[in-house]
């Protein structure tokens, strides 16, 4: 992967489809809180003619809780996909920072002091990248799967 390409996805490091897995999840997940939290389990929709029992609201509760997991399942499947794709990337670009600092040595063999300043630089990015990276991860990620598990476990305990 291209540095260019490292930075664009850094800027933004989910894929079009999996953000809108992402918005289709927090969505279903939303519908279940609002619908336990104020009490809007529907008894009728008057303009079908259609009449709930408690049985059929229970279906539906049901139904919403099973499209959550759905797309619970869906994001964490393409989530993992993307980190791995991400470890491969990272992997590559340590590759060729290994293979640049390589050159530099050689290059700038009698001035091990900017050698050992660009391995610096290398090693404290790195340091504040990691913190960055897990709580964006936790955003991007753990927050979605959270309010959605929470969704699910109000909806079927309903």
């Amino acid at each position: 992967m291209s540095n260019q390409r490292l930075r664009e996805r850094l800027k933004e490091p989910l894929t079009e489809t999996t953000r809108k897995v992402r918005r289709n999840l927090l969505a279903s997940a939303f519908v279940g809180i609002v619908i336990i939290k104020v009490g809007l389990v529907p008894k009728n929709i008057s303009a079908f003619g259609i009449e709930f029992s408690e049985a059929n609201q229970e279906s539906l509760l049901a139904l919403i809780a099973g499209i959550t997991c759905f797309y619970a399942v869906t994001f964490l499947v393409y989530i993992a996909s993307e980190l791995t794709a991400w470890n491969i990337a990272l992997r590559a670009e340590e590759i060729d920072n290994m293979m640049q600092y390589e050159e530099r040595v050689v290059k700038y063999e009698g001035d091990m002091q900017m050698v050992e300043s660009f391995a610096r630089k290398v090693s404290h990015l790195s340091i504040i990248a990691k913190p960055v990276f897990l709580t964006r991860l936790f955003i991007e990620v753990g927050l979605p799967l959270g309010i959605s598990l929470w969704s699910m476990k109000i909806v079927l305990g309903y």
